[in-house]
């Protein structure tokens, strides 16, 4: 099954929240422009599936968990279960891409098999965050190789495609666990949930007006531990992250409601039309009116 998308839709706690394939094959492939997405980049969102993501074009930033990589085109990434993660346009050129996102079931059937019990459930509980696939790396290359089987599999859908998806998978699992050397340490379980608590918080209050010790006391933290989390994770501050969301919100409601720009910079917190108009600028490259006009034509 293949799809464009342009958004993330989220819980209130910034868990992705999307039907992936059928119940009986939980998987997905993907293609598209990461310019596409609200602001040129896929925001910073997790999920219980694994993903595996190739660019085809363009130069991109990933940020994932408390690491950060740009990819060229035809390097990637593999991601664990519930790891955060976004994306950035690091170039005005398209930046394409392809991925597939499939739940651990695909690999390891029913709970208790020899597949989950052996192979699936020590590389979610154990293993690394993510994996990067690099030109520089020639030991990249078998799986990303399984990769485009999967993804042509996928988009395609041959008679018995999902053997071959469920066997490409299933090898580049081996593949990456057995490459200790190349795993990334998943960032401090603690640090990660009060992340999650903050970005919660702050989908529930971004209409209101928002301090920093605000955001602090969402997850019980100080000021300054606040200020750390944000900028060792998404390297970013929080403000500017509340910023973000407030701009997408906005943008989101601007394509799809036919409320006054005026009510719109209300509702997203902002105090003045003014200062909305030259955030979302920053943010979107247009004017509120004129990105409504672009997205409505």
């Amino acid at each position: 099954m293949l799809s464009t998308v342009n958004t993330i839709p989220l819980n209130d706690e910034g868990k992705e929240i999307v039907k992936r394939g059928t119940p009986g094959f939980p998987c997905h492939a993907y293609i598209g422009d990461i310019h596409n997405f609200i602001g040129g980049e896929v925001s910073l969102h997790w999920h219980s599936e694994f993903e595996m993501f190739a660019l085809d074009e363009g130069l991109v930033q990933i940020i994932i968990a408390d690491h950060s990589y740009v990819l060229q085109p035809g390097e990637g990434y593999f991601l664990n279960s519930d790891v955060l993660h976004k994306i950035i346009c690091k170039t005005d050129q398209p930046c394409r891409y392809r991925s597939i996102v499939f739940d651990q079931y695909v690999i390891s059937g029913r709970s208790g098999s020899v597949f989950d019990e052996k192979y699936v459930r020590p590389f979610v509980e154990g293993g690394s965050s993510s994996w990067t696939f690099s030109l520089r790396d020639a030991g990249t290359a078998p799986a990303l190789s399984l990769f485009y089987a999967a993804f042509n599999a996928c988009e395609l859908e041959p008679d018995g495609y999902e053997f071959t998806v469920r066997d490409a998978m299933s090898k580049i699992i081996l593949l990456l666990n057995g490459d200790k050397e190349k795993q990334i340490v998943r960032v401090d379980s603690m640090k990660e949930q009060r992340l999650k608590q903050m970005m919660n918080w702050i989908d529930e209050h971004y209409m209101d007006k928002v301090t920093v010790e605000d955001i602090a006391g969402a997850a019980g933290i100080c000021v300054r531990e606040c200020q750390r989390t944000f900028a060792t994770i998404i390297k970013d501050t929080p403000i500017r992250y509340l910023m973000r969301r407030r701009i997408a919100i906005a943008a989101d409601m601007l394509k799809s409601s036919n409320a006054a720009n005026s009510d719109i910079c209300a509702l997203c917190g902002f105090e003045s039309q003014s200062y909305f108009t030259k955030q979302f600028r920053l943010v979107m490259g247009v004017t509120p009116k004129q990105y409504q006009k672009n997205v409505r034509i």
